[in-house]
Order: C-alpha cells, then sequence, then structure tokens
C-alpha cells in the first residue's frame, strides 16, 4: 500500500478501475432515477436552482452528476483517480454546465471552488479529509 499523506494512491488506482469496469452505461434510467431518489430523498432539492453551484466529490463515473448537472447552474465534478474522471467525462459528454478536476479532496481549498452545495459519497478511505 502506498500513502501518500492523506491518501492511498493504490485504493485511488483500484477505484479508477473499478469505474472503468463498471462505467453505468447499462444502468438503466429509470434504476437511476429511483436509486437517485433514495439516495437524496433528505437533500433539499427545493433549495437548488438553475443558478445554484454544486460539487459531486467523488464523482466516479458520473452517475450522480447525470442527474444533478440538469438542476444548477454549474456542477463540479472531483475525483481523484483521472482514470474514473476520464469515464465521467465520457458519460457527461451532453452536458456543458459540468467541469472535471482531478483532485485529492484534502487538497482542495475554499479558495478553489465557490459552490452551493456539496454531494460527497464515502468511496474513499481517507485519514482527516475535512
Amino acid at each position: 500500500m502506498k500513502k501518500e499523506g492523506n491518501f492511498n494512491s493504490d485504493v485511488i488506482h483500484d477505484f479508477g478501475n473499478e469505474w472503468g469496469k463498471f462505467n453505468q452505461e447499462s444502468l438503466e434510467t429509470e434504476e437511476t432515477e429511483q436509486i437517485f431518489r433514495k439516495y437524496f430523498k433528505i437533500f433539499p432539492w427545493e433549495r437548488v436552482n438553475e443558478s445554484a453551484c454544486g460539487f459531486d466529490l467523488g464523482c466516479g463515473s458520473g452517475r450522480w452528476a447525470r442527474l444533478v448537472a440538469p438542476k444548477v447552474g454549474k456542477l463540479y465534478c472531483i475525483e481523484p483517480s483521472e482514470q474514473a474522471l476520464n469515464v465521467a467525462r465520457k458519460n457527461l459528454k451532453n452536458f456543458n454546465n459540468i467541469e472535471f478536476a482531478a483532485i485529492i479532496p484534502s487538497k482542495l481549498s475554499s479558495t478553489n471552488f465557490n459552490g452551493s452545495f456539496i454531494i460527497f459519497f464515502i468511496g474513499y478511505p481517507y485519514d482527516n479529509v475535512f
């Protein structure tokens, strides 16, 4: 295991391989929307509008970003794995309001981005991320 500061490069690499193999392309839209509604049922969507700016921190394949992007003005898809980020870029190529960044979450600072909300799924075992 290669632990470098606050992240493990082997884990990031393995997640990239996983999203490369399981890229969510075959996931049916209806099934994705159903899972999304369950995951996000407590999220205050009524407070989000087309001027909102959000972050999908650990975006993986971009499956949730695909459903969030139409609701916001700007969405940052942040992912430490460049391989996973490439899957997200491919899956989200039809959106013009998404920016992609290969960044380790602990390297983010409030000066990097100015957002309204964060979607964060714990997918990587970090120590002291925030």
